[in-house]
C-alpha cells in the first residue's frame, strides 16, 4: 500500500475502505519509530512509557534488578527488546477476512504490552449493507474451497452448518435483509469481553429457535430474550464475567464491549501440544496471505499463520478440552505474556500499543526451551534466528550474582587470574623430601641452643 504518514493517521481516526467494494481496509504500522530510535524520536513518550510500566523490578529496561537482560556488561551486543510500537486500524466486528489481528504466535521471552491510545471508527448504513453481502459470498466460497461443497449444494451445507454453530460463527449478521436505519452502535461484536466463557452470538432469525440451537453447543441460557425477526441481538449464555469474578447481565456486557480496544486470547504453556495437534488437523480451514488456504505447516505456532476465530475456539474446546484466557484490553491496561504462552490479538478499535520484552529469572528455562525449538526450524524460516541469546544473558547474570556474593580479592580483575598466596613454613625446617645442601641452608643458632645435651660420661 502506497501511503504517507498523514494519510495513514487520517485513516486511523476516520477509517479507510476499498473504493469499489466498501470493504474496510485494515492497515498496520509496526515498529515505528524503531526501538533503537524510540528515545531519540519520542523522548517524552519514552519516558512516560517507562514510568508507567508496572512491576519495574522485572520490566525496567535499564535498572530492573530482576530483568536479566539488564545484566549484560557494556560493550556486549544486546538483543533488541524494545520498546516497540504497533499502530493499527481495528473493527469491533469480526470480519472473517482481513481482520486487524496479530496471529497466533509465541514470544521468545516475557513481554508486557500497554494500550496507549484508541480511536473508534464508525460505519454508515450503506457500508454495513455491502459488508454483509460480501461476507455472505465469502461464506459460500469457504464452503466450496475449504470444505469441498459444490456451489449447488452450498446453500444446503450452509443451513446445516448454521444449525450447528449458529451461536458462535463469526458471520452471524451477514444476511440478505436490509439494514436500513441501523446504526453501527446497534451491531455488537461477536467476541465478548469475558475472561473465560462462551462468546455472544448474533441472531438473525427467530430468537427462540436460535436460543434452542445455542443450548445444544454451549451451556444453558440464563435469560430469555424476545426480539423481532431480522433484528441484530446479543445473547450471552453465561453472562459477562468481569475481572472480579462476578457475573453481569447482558446489558452490562454490551457496555463493556464498547470500552475495550483489543481482544486477547492467551493459551497455557501446558496446552501447546494439543493446540498444535488441532492446528495441524484443521490447517486447510485457515487462510493466510492473499486469502489463500494454508498448505504448508512447519510449526503451527511459530509460523504465525493461524488466527482462531470464535468457531475454531469452540471446536478446540470440544475436541481437546483446551480454551484460552479471553479478555479485552482497555485503554491504559498492561498485559503480561509469559514466555512460552501462545497468544493472538484482534484490534476492536484503532489502537496504539507499545510492547517491551524482558527476561525474568523464573522463565529462563522456558526461554532456553524455545531457543531449541527455533533452531530446529527450517533454515529459511522467519523465526530461525536466535535473537535473544538467552544463554549469554543467563551466564552474565549468574556471574554478577557470584561476584556479589563472593567479591574478588583486591588487585584481581577476574577469577581466572591465579593469585599466589604465601603459605607459612614448617617450624622446624623444610617439608619432608625437600632437602637442601649445607651451603644453601642457613644455620639456625636458636635451634642448636634448644637441642638437649647428652647425659653420661664422654668416651675418651
Amino acid at each position: 500500500v502506497e501511503i504517507n504518514i498523514h494519510m495513514f493517521f487520517m485513516g486511523y481516526m476516520r477509517g479507510r475502505r476499498h473504493p469499489m467494494t466498501f470493504w474496510p481496509e485494515m492497515l498496520k504500522l509496526k515498529d515505528w519509530p524503531p526501538s533503537s530510535m524510540f528515545d531519540q524520536r519520542l523522548p517524552r513518550h519514552g519516558a512516560e512509557f517507562i514510568t508507567a510500566l508496572p512491576f519495574p523490578e522485572y520490566t525496567d529496561p535499564r535498572y530492573g534488578p530482576l530483568n536479566l537482560a539488564v545484566r549484560l556488561p557494556a560493550g556486549v551486543l544486546k538483543p533488541d527488546l524494545g520498546p516497540k510500537t504497533y499502530i493499527a486500524y481495528g473493527c469491533y466486528e469480526e470480519l472473517g477476512r482481513g481482520d486487524s489481528v496479530t496471529k497466533l504466535h509465541c514470544d521468545m521471552s516475557d513481554a508486557v504490552n500497554i494500550l496507549m491510545h484508541t480511536a473508534e471508527v464508525s460505519y454508515d448504513t450503506e457500508q454495513l449493507d455491502k459488508i454483509a453481502k460480501i461476507k455472505m459470498k465469502m461464506r459460500e466460497q469457504d464452503l466450496h474451497e475449504l470444505f469441498g461443497v459444490s456451489e449447488s449444494g452450498a446453500k444446503g451445507k450452509a443451513d446445516d452448518e448454521a444449525s450447528k454453530i449458529s451461536c458462535n460463527m463469526e458471520n452471524k449478521h451477514t444476511s440478505n435483509q436490509s439494514t436500513k436505519g441501523l446504526d453501527i452502535n446497534a451491531l455488537p461484536p461477536d467476541d465478548s469481553g469475558s475472561d473465560i466463557g462462551d462468546k455472544p452470538s448474533f441472531c438473525q432469525s427467530e430468537v427462540e429457535s436460535e436460543l434452542t440451537q445455542c443450548s445444544k453447543h454451549n451451556h444453558e441460557v440464563n435469560s430469555s430474550v424476545k426480539m423481532h425477526a431480522g433484528a441484530h441481538c446479543t445473547s450471552d449464555n453465561q453472562g459477562y464475567i468481569d475481572r472480579s469474578g462476578f457475573k453481569r447481565k447482558d446489558s452490562d456486557c454490551s457496555d463493556q464491549q464498547k470500552t475495550g480496544g483489543a481482544l486477547w486470547d492467551i493459551f497455557r504453556r501446558e496446552d501447546s501440544e494439543k493446540l498444535q495437534d488441532y492446528l495441524r488437523k484443521h490447517a486447510s480451514e485457515f487462510r493466510h496471505i492473499h486469502c489463500n488456504p494454508v498448505k504448508n505447516v512447519s510449526h503451527p505456532i511459530h509460523d504465525q499463520t493461524f488466527y482462531l476465530t470464535v468457531e475454531h475456539k469452540r471446536k478446540l474446546k470440544e475436541e481437546h478440552g483446551v480454551e484460552p484466557w479471553t479478555f479485552e484490553q482497555k485503554l491504559g491496561d498492561a498485559v503480561f505474556i509469559p514466555a512460552g504462552c501462545p497468544h493472538q490479538v484482534r484490534n476492536l478499535k484503532s489502537c496504539i500499543k507499545v510492547a517491551l520484552d524482558f527476561v525474568s529469572p523464573e522463565n529462563v528455562g522456558e526461554c532456553v526451551k524455545l531457543t531449541g525449538e527455533f533452531r530446529r526450524l527450517p533454515s529459511d524460516h522467519r523465526a530461525k534466528e536466535d535473537k535473544l541469546e538467552i544463554k549469554k544473558i543467563a551466564l552474565n547474570a549468574l556471574k554478577e550474582v557470584v561476584n556479589f556474593l563472593d567479591p574478588l580479592p583486591k588487585g584481581s580483575k577476574n577469577r581466572d587470574e591465579v593469585v599466589e598466596v604465601t603459605k607459612p613454613k614448617r617450624k622446624y625446617g623444610n617439608r619432608r623430601g625437600d632437602l637442601k645442601s649445607g651451603e644453601d641452608q642457613p644455620i639456625d643458632e636458636s635451634i642448636e641452643e634448644r637441642k638437649p645435651k647428652k647425659r653420661g660420661r664422654s668416651k675418651r
